[in-house]
C-alpha cells in the first residue's frame, strides 16, 4: 500500500520512506479540509490539501490533453542499505517540463553561478503564467549521502538573495522526518522563513515551526515566545520574526535531551550571532531522517523572481558523529501535479541558489555539488 498524506496545502510532493509505505507530504500551513483522488492504481490514494482561494476550483484537474502521472517511482539510494526496513531517501519524480524564458535581473549576479548554463528544454506542457492550480508551486534539494542514516540532529543556512516583490506567501524550509527505534516513521515537520502576506495584502515576516504525524494529523506543540503572525494567536507552528534579505539564517533542528519525541527547532541570525527558539513540536520517535530543503511559492509563476541560497548542509549521525553534506538532489513539482515549469536549483558560490521565473538550466534528478 502506497499512503501519500498532506502536510498543508500544495501541490509540492516531498517524498518520506516508511516501511510498507510513501509518505508524500504535501508541506504548508493551510487547513487540514482533505480531498480525495483516484488514480489509475487503486494502491495510490491522494489526501489533498485546499485553500481558500479562487484558483483552487478545478483543484487537481488535470485538461483532457494532460497525462496523468504518479510522483511515486522510487529507487535505491547511492548508500547501500543492510536492513530492508531502513528509510531509502527517494530518487524525485519523473522528469518535469522545463521553460526557456529569459531570466531576471538578480541582485545577487555578481555570484558565481557554476552549474548548467543552458536552458533544458523537454517536450510536454509548460506552466510559465498565472497560480500554480495546485495553490503552490514547489521544488526541493535532497541532501546526498544520508543514505539510511538517522540523527540526532540537522541544520542548514537560508539566505533570501532576492525578497519577493508581490503580496504573496514564500516559504523556504528545511524538512526532517521523525523515527523510532525500529525505523518507523511517526510523521515530518519544517521549519523556515517565510514571507506572509496578512489580510490586507502586506507583507509580514514569520518563521515557521510545524508538522504532521503519519495520519495527517497536526502535531502539537509548546507556546512560542515569539509574537503569534498578524496577532492571530491561533496560529501555533507560525510567528513574527524580522528576518532580513541578505543576511543568513540558520535553521536547526534537534531533540531534547531525555524527551519522549520533543523536537525543537531554532533560528540563528549569523549576521548578530543572535539565536532564537521557534518552538518545541512534540512529533515522537527517537531520530531524525530523510532531510531536504525547499522553496514553496504561492505566487504567480510570471511574477517578478525572487531567489534564496541554500549552505553548509550539516548533521551529528546517532552515533554522534558531525557530518557536512557537500551535494543535493534537484526535484520539481511536476507540471501535472501543479508546478511552474519555470523554477530552478543551481550550484553557485558556497551553496545551492533556488529561483523563481526563470530560466531552468538544471535537470530534474540532477546531483548538485557545492
Amino acid at each position: 500500500m502506497i499512503k501519500i498524506i498532506g502536510l498543508g496545502l500544495t501541490g509540492a510532493l516531498v517524498f518520506l520512506v516508511t516501511v510498507g509505505s510513501l509518505n508524500v507530504f504535501y508541506h504548508g500551513e493551510f487547513g487540514l479540509k482533505s480531498y480525495q483522488r483516484n488514480l489509475a492504481d487503486e494502491e495510490n490514494e491522494y489526501l489533498l490539501k485546499d485553500k481558500d482561494r479562487n484558483a483552487l476550483k478545478d483543484f487537481f484537474s488535470p485538461s483532457e490533453d494532460e497525462s496523468e502521472t504518479s510522483d511515486s517511482r522510487i529507487v535505491p539510494s547511492d548508500a547501500s542499505l543492510e536492513e530492508e526496513s531502513a528509510p531509502i531517501p527517494p530518487t524525485p519524480d519523473t522528469p518535469n517540463s522545463n521553460v526557456v524564458n529569459p531570466p531576471l535581473d538578480d541582485e545577487n549576479s555578481d555570484q558565481e553561478e557554476t552549474g548548467a548554463d543552458e536552458p533544458v528544454v523537454e517536450a510536454g506542457p509548460q506552466r510559465i503564467s498565472g497560480y500554480p492550480p495546485a495553490g503552490a508551486s514547489s521544488f526541493h534539494l535532497w541532501w546526498g549521502g544520508t543514505g539510511g542514516d538517522l540523527f540526532k540532529e540537522v541544520s542548514a543556512t537560508v539566505e533570501v538573495t532576492k525578497q519577493p516583490s508581490v503580496n504573496e506567501l514564500y516559504f523556504w524550509a528545511l524538512q526532517v522526518s521523525f523515527y523510532d527505534d525500529d525505523w518507523q516513521s511517526t510523521g515530518g515537520a519544517h521549519t523556515g522563513i517565510q514571507w506572509h502576506p496578512d489580510s490586507s495584502g502586506t507583507p509580514f515576516r514569520t518563521v515557521n515551526w510545524g508538522g504532521y504525524d503519519n495520519d495527517g494529523n497536526v502535531l502539537s506543540g509548546s507556546e512560542s515566545s515569539l509574537p503569534p503572525k498578524q496577532n492571530d494567536p491561533s496560529d501555533k507552528n507560525t510567528r513574527s520574526y524580522n528576518w532580513s534579505s541578505s543576511r543568513q539564517y540558520r535553521l536547526r533542528v534537534y531533540k531534547i535531551e531525555n524527551s519522549s519525541g520533543t523536537w525543537r527547532a531554532e533560528i540563528r541570525d549569523m549576521g548578530t550571532g543572535a539565536t532564537t527558539v521557534i518552538r518545541d513540536l512534540y512529533g515522537g520517535g527517537d531520530w531524525l531522517g530523510s532531510p531536504v530543503v525547499w522553496s514553496e511559492v504561492f505566487a504567480k509563476c510570471d511574477d517578478p523572481s525572487a531567489s534564496v541560497i541554500w549552505r553548509d548542509f550539516k548533521a551529528i549521525k546517532s552515533d554522534g558523529q558531525s557530518v557536512t553534506y557537500n551535494s543535493a538532489s534537484a526535484n520539481y513539482q511536476h507540471y501535472n501535479n501543479g508546478g511552474c515549469t519555470n523554477t530552478n536549483s543551481q550550484t553557485t558560490s558556497g551553496g545551492i541558489k533556488q529561483a523563481t521565473n526563470t530560466t531552468r538550466t538544471t535537470q530534474q534528478g540532477t546531483t548538485l555539488s557545492f
